[in-house]
């Protein structure tokens, strides 16, 4: 090890232990590492690392982290989290232990809009805590819930951090296809998270709550395969939703298939903002001619819907240019099919329970920002950066018009919040990438990677042993410079033994979710201990099993690599597999 290196290790961890700032020990320490190094090429210090850190900034891709926090800002003082819990309420408030299941739910929908696992816990913990603790649940077990679950909204898109990973992998990895490889993977630490809740709720007798009826639970399930089953089993069978890679390149020269495309991207921008001004049109319409709120959203629920038939819509129009008919047939039919669920949900409010039908509809415009920003990026109408700007202006309207919980004398503050909040990222990521230039000066990566390949030629224990190392990191470093650090020198080792750099980075952002929770830097648990008005030393114990749960996922997720690969694969986003 070099004495470069030395001196940099040894910085960091001090000021570290003396509570600096994470920013300022990877910066500090970067300046003594490049004095030490003291090259006829840089000849000042302070200079040459101030030029590492501006150029470490200066990406497009970046622009996305400003505007997907300021809109997770206006979702957050937007009463979005109290309709998303009455939304998940409606859905599996009525299981045993069903605030606990409402909790891990609502978090997850709540952190993959916001793309901050912090604001999952302040907005959905702050709410969900209190309520579960009067309902007899433990103060303890309460706040694990919201600490780990928190973490799920950071491997459902969009995401913050996995844009930042697509970035430090120097365009291995598009943003689109890290944002669909998480999906699956953070669906299932929820699902992990609620089996535990649910053993844990079962053993302790929690949740006194009204349960569910036979006939609704039946009509929960019956609607969760026509809704969620039916399209998974049409894109296994069909394989690809997308038009073939070749195809698209050959089509690059047809000037008339071109210009068709070009008019059905227009169109789609076109019908898509006739809807949403409508949305608030009839919003206004509705208040000036004195109807209730609950009239209002439900009337904006419905309207938010007919988003989906657009995008599948859209998919059907661009294999009609693409002559592939096949494609052009199964998309008209989920166009169909998505306008007869929407018919059942309307169908449920009129015959089964109207209050639940009110607080499901009630989320729909905010749930309707996720399938905005996914379905553009997805369908080509706009970039992830544009995307972020367009879930500003949306969550903006949501918030100010819609909802009405944001006044406009609140503005200036939440503006100057995303301000700081974005300063403080782009400072992490800044010195993160001022750091990585010593490390791959000093042949940081290639060090470790001999390091590693001489413990083991093994692909599974190369990857467990990374695993140890990651879910170590993760308990006392942020995730932002963990991942810029990090991901130069792991990703050149595991692409030796075959893994793509798409399944590594959600293993990695997987490792670094559980080291939010854990002691002594993990932000969420620090947080949710506040909420809860308890310490980490009571918490630890409850939190134990759903750490174990954690940890088993990571392991599935990390030795089935399809688990990662197969969405982004079937919606064309990367190559398949030979």
């Amino acid at each position: 090890m070099s004495t470069a290196i030395i001196v940099l290790v040894l910085t960091f961890i001090i000021l570290l232990l003396l509570n600096v700032p994470v920013a300022f020990c990877m910066g500090i320490a970067t300046i003594l590492s490049v004095l030490v190094i003291g090259t006829e090429e840089i000849y000042r210090p302070m200079m040459f690392v101030s030029q590492q850190m501006a150029t470490g900034i200066d990406s497009f891709a970046l622009l996305a982290i400003p505007f997907f926090i300021l809109s997770g800002l206006f979702m957050g003082h937007g009463g979005i989290a109290r309709r998303l819990i009455d939304f998940a309420n409606v859905l599996v408030g009525g299981f045993r232990g069903g605030l606990a299941f409402v909790n891990i739910f609502t978090c997850m929908l709540f952190g993959s809009i916001s793309g901050s696992a912090a604001a999952a816990v302040s907005s959905v913990g702050g709410f969900m805590v209190p309520l579960m603790n009067k309902m007899g649940y433990h103060r303890d077990f309460n706040a694990s819930i919201s600490i780990t679950a928190a973490t799920t909204g950071l491997l459902i898109p969009p995401s913050n951090v996995m844009i930042v990973y697509a970035l430090a992998t120097g365009g291995a990895v598009s943003i689109a296809a890290i944002f669909m490889a998480g999906v699956i993977p953070g669906i299932m630490v929820g699902l992990g998270l609620m089996i535990v809740a649910g053993v844990i709720a079962a053993r302790q007798k929690y949740g006194n709550e009204e349960m569910f009826k036979l006939r609704e639970i039946i009509i929960r399930l019956v609607g969760t395969v026509v809704c969620v089953g039916v399209p998974i089993v049409l894109l296994a069978v069909k394989g690809r939703f997308g038009i073939a890679e070749d195809v698209i390149l050959q089509a690059q020269s047809n000037t008339a298939l071109l210009a068709g495309l070009a008019t059905i991207k227009i169109a789609i921008l076109v019908v898509s903002g006739v809807l949403i001004a409508a949305m608030f049109v009839v919003n206004l319409y509705l208040k000036f001619t004195g109807k209730s709120p609950e009239t209002k959203t439900i009337a904006a629920g419905l309207l938010g819907l007919l988003f989906v038939p657009i995008i599948f819509m859209r998919g059907f129009l661009v294999a009609r240019v693409y002559e592939a008919d096949k494609l052009a047939t199964m998309y008209l039919v989920l166009t169909l099919y998505s306008l007869l669920v929407i018919g059942l949900v309307i169908w449920y409010g009129r015959k089964v329970s109207w209050h639940g039908f009110v607080k499901f509809v009630q989320a729909i415009p905010a749930l309707m920002l996720i399938v905005i920003v996914l379905g553009g990026i997805l369908a080509g109408i706009f970039t992830a950066t544009e995307a972020s700007a367009i879930a500003v202006v949306y969550s903006f309207l949501l918030s100010v018009f819609l909802y009405r919980e944001v006044k406009f004398k609140e503005l200036p503050a939440i503006i100057l919040q995303s301000a700081v909040t974005t300063a403080v990222v782009m400072v992490l990521v800044a010195t993160s990438m001022a750091m990585s230039w010593v490390l791959a000066n000093q042949n940081v990566p290639q060090n470790v990677s001999a390091f590693l390949l001489g413990l083991t030629e093994t692909k599974w224990v190369l990857l467990l042993i990374i695993n140890f190392m990651l879910l170590a990191v993760g308990t006392f470093m942020d995730m932002t410079p963990a991942v810029l650090i990090f991901t130069p020198i792991f990703l050149p080792i595991v692409a030796k033994f075959g893994v793509d750099p798409l399944h590594f980075g959600i293993i990695m952002i997987m490792n670094l979710c559980i080291g939010l929770c854990t002691p002594p830097v993990g932000t969420c648990l620090f947080l949710g201990c506040g909420i809860a008005e308890t310490t980490v030393s009571k918490v630890i114990k409850h939190i134990l099993p759903f750490f174990v749960s954690m940890v088993a996922v990571l392991l599935i997720c990390t030795y089935l690599e399809p688990l990662s690969m197969w969405l982004p694969e079937k919606l064309g986003l990367v190559s398949a597999a030979p």
